[in-house]
């Protein structure tokens, strides 16, 4: 592999980076590694039974009492037979469904905007289409109309793509047809479901000008929609139906007694499981990973349960895993991102870090704008535009290796904003760029080393390089703005950056979990501080 050598402008930040790294190494190649064994604890007697009578006391041993203590058995648990579509449950197989049906068909697609419905492709099929249906070419019709029109449950990938996903099943037959087919009439967001879209099926109503739903519930078919709702009686059944909606898909399934029909309930909550379920009596439960907080990256284990009516709950299991900092640089007004999907703690953080990447590229892209009204030179411009293409790779690269570990990068989206001062550009540079540019660079560094997954250490051998030259290009363009600053406002610029910086250091001063350590190869909370510090004393302070 040949990797990219550093600008003449970022070749000295690139040295001393590689010196910190370089020094933190042979700092800990020496070191001890402590090892616990459980070879001489006496675990002792293994704790009271039920309604067993134990003692009571204060701390200092006065005071004691006794008390009869109920002690509630835990319910056993055994595993639960998924089927399965690769690392995932199926959408379509394995299911009891309180409708018959001649197919049920899992679609996913991509598009480039959440308003824009994606061509769908079929990815799950079990039975066959409109076999039994009345009229099997106009029900293959309407087949083809959903997949090329309808718009069902959705997330974003990533800052540029959105994915959408379709349930579709044909020549539907049960105890309320009706219920499977809400006709709604705008397509926006539905009240209370704010990742969640949907439009008409009826290809036969295309030329009927459908009324608007009520304002008091947007959601509801309009009263007097009329022929425009596609109906049927309940004997005949419906050609097609897409399943849009949470109650839908409760309606649909019935009673929850399979484990495919547990993980469908979970995804349309918004947690898409592995191939792992167990079952507790009647309940259904699984476990998954999501990132709960951006800064510091924190992801969470959650215990996931669904009960045989559908009511769907999560509780969270141990304690949050922090990765690290927020590393990048992040654009003013990004919004906080949802938790996401992954089977272990190194998918959330790459996760995010994809997330962060794609942030860099919509930060870059709009600092080129803000820099060329206030009449920056053309070559520091490229250079901002170049950086946003690298970053561009960056977020399409980590998020290739987030994917190949179950989880899907969250979508970068910003809240409005007016256009900026130049004081306003130059506090958000010092903070994103001065500081937290130059530590992301740092840790790069440190991964291309140590991480022990070599399709990690390989993305970042040349993140490294081009974060370092992102790096530099901040403190460029803050010598560039500060050149145009008052005194005052330099003052401000500079208690923004020692800010940050005691931010940072915070954010580091946390344990980082072993698995991210070893796999992707982050500096423990230790080693981080001493970098950061060296970082700070040699840098970040001097700036």
């Amino acid at each position: 592999m040949l990797l990219r050598k550093p600008s003449a402008q970022a070749l000295p930040l690139h040295a001393l980076l590689s010196s910190i790294v370089a020094a933190s190494l042979a700092g800990c190649s020496g070191q001890a590694r402590g090892t616990d064994t459980l070879e001489d604890v006496d675990v002792g007697d293994p704790g009271p039974k039920q309604g067993s009578r134990i003692d009571l006391s204060t701390v200092d041993g006065s005071d004691r009492a006794t008390a009869t203590v109920p002690i509630v058995p835990v319910k056993e648990r055994s595993a639960a037979v998924l089927h399965c579509n690769g690392l995932a449950a199926s959408r379509v197989r394995g299911l009891n469904a309180a409708y018959a049906y001649d197919s049920l068909a899992y679609y996913s697609g991509r598009t480039d905007h959440a308003r824009t419905p994606p061509d769908f492709e079929l990815v799950e099929l079990t039975g066959e289409p409109c076999a039994t249906a009345s009229d099997p070419a106009a029900c293959e019709a309407e087949v083809e109309h959903a997949r090329a029109q309808s718009a069902s449950w959705w997330h974003y990938d990533d800052f540029f793509t959105s994915s959408w996903t379709l349930l579709l099943a044909t020549s539907v037959k049960g105890p309320n047809p009706d219920a499977l087919n809400r006709v709604v009439t705008e397509w926006f967001t539905q009240p209370g479901r704010e990742a969640y879209v949907s439009r008409p099926l009826a290809a036969r109503a295309a030329d009927v000008d459908l009324p608007a739903p009520p304002p008091s519930d947007a959601g509801a078919p309009s009263p007097d929609a009329g022929d425009a709702q596609l109906t049927a009686p309940s004997d005949a059944g419906l050609p097609v139906v897409t399943i849009d909606y949470l109650d839908e898909l409760t309606e649909f399934l019935g009673r929850i007694d399979t484990p495919n029909e547990a993980a469908l309930i979970m995804f349309a909550h918004d947690r898409p499981i592995g191939c792992a379920m167990q079952m507790e009596g009647e309940d259904y439960v699984a476990n998954g990973t999501w990132q709960i907080s951006d800064c510091p990256i924190t992801s969470q284990q959650f215990e996931l349960r669904v009960t045989p009516d559908g009511t769907f709950s999560e509780v969270r299991v141990g304690l949050p895993s922090e990765g690290g900092g927020c590393i990048g640089r992040r654009p003013d007004g990004l919004c906080a991102t949802a938790a996401a999907g992954a089977r272990d703690a190194s998918g959330a953080w790459l996760a995010h870090t994809a997330h962060l990447e794609a942030a860099a590229v919509l930060a870059f892209s709009l600092l080129e704008g803000e820099l060329a009204r206030l009449g920056a030179p053309e070559a520091l411009l490229q250079r901002v535009r170049r950086a946003a293409s690298e970053e561009l790779v960056h977020a399409e690269r980590v998020g290739q290796l987030a994917r190949s570990r179950g989880a899907q990068p969250a979508a970068v989206v910003l809240r409005g904003r007016a256009q900026r001062s130049l004081l306003e550009i130059a506090l958000e540079n010092a903070v994103e760029g001065c500081v937290r540019e130059c530590w992301g660079a740092l840790c790069a560094h440190y991964q291309a080393h140590t991480a022990a997954a070599p399709d990690v250490r390989a993305v970042w051998r040349d993140i490294a390089a081009e974060e370092t030259e992102h790096a530099q290009l901040s403190r460029d363009v803050a010598a560039w703005l500060e050149a145009r600053l008052s005194r005052a406002e330099r003052e401000r610029v500079a208690a923004a950056r020692a800010a940050a910086i005691l931010t940072l250091r915070k954010e580091l001063d946390a344990e980082v979990a072993p698995q991210l350590i070893s796999e992707l190869g982050l500096p423990s909370r230790e080693t981080a501080l001493l970098q950061f510090d060296a970082l700070t004393s040699r840098l970040l302070a001097s700036a």
